[in-house]
């Protein structure tokens, strides 16, 4: 058994969670809901451990996703559980040494994101955590499942539920270009 795994264990139930934003628009892509991943935690299994990792101690660890799916997960101790290809969700220590000193110098700022869920699209307030090393910047775990929530709601086309959760919602209107238009649309969709 991992000890990293067994210490995020214990964060995540502790409720110790951020999720980083880069690994949550990749739990994003593939479906899978940042709740579904802690919930995981408790029944992954220790594929590697990598106890001197440069940016913290972590594992990558197999677990079934909430549609009872095999994801491979990262997960790290430093800041916590990370997500789908050793991306994601993050816990955060807060012991004393090393970790209190860097949990000082973090400091938060509201943004918003803009989430898509079939012909939908919403924008959501969330509090970004920003932080030196890491996989910074960090969502607040509340603010990752709002995110979730927002997207499935968007997804069902429940414009009801997505309107009491986001700032803004949006019905998103395709453009039909023909010709010359369409190949320059193209390109510029490319290049951006």
């Amino acid at each position: 058994m991992s000890s990293t795994l067994e210490q995020i264990r214990t964060l995540v139930a502790r409720g110790e969670v951020r999720v980083s934003l880069h690994g949550f628009e990749e739990l994003a892509a593939d479906a899978v809901r940042v709740r579904d991943v802690v919930a995981g935690v408790a029944e992954a299994l220790v594929v590697e451990d990598y106890p001197d990792y440069p940016k913290g101690r972590c594992c990558l660890v197999l677990q079934r996703d909430g549609a009872n799916r095999p994801s491979s997960l990262g997960y790290s101790r430093r800041t916590g559980v990370a997500g789908r290809r050793r991306h994601g969700v993050q816990a955060r220590p807060r012991e004393m040494g090393r970790e209190v000193a860097e949990e000082a110098i973090m400091s938060t700022r509201s943004t918003l994101r803009l989430v898509r869920g079939g012909e939908f699209a919403a924008d959501v307030d969330v509090e970004l955590v920003e932080a030196d090393g890491g996989w910074a910047p960090y969502l607040r775990l509340e603010d990752a499942c709002r995110l979730d929530d927002v997207r499935d709601a968007l997804c069902a086309g429940d414009v009801a539920r997505a309107s009491r959760i986001a700032d803004r919602v949006y019905r998103l209107t395709p453009l039909h270009l023909s010709g010359e238009a369409a190949k320059r649309s193209k390109t510029i969709d490319r290049t951006v």
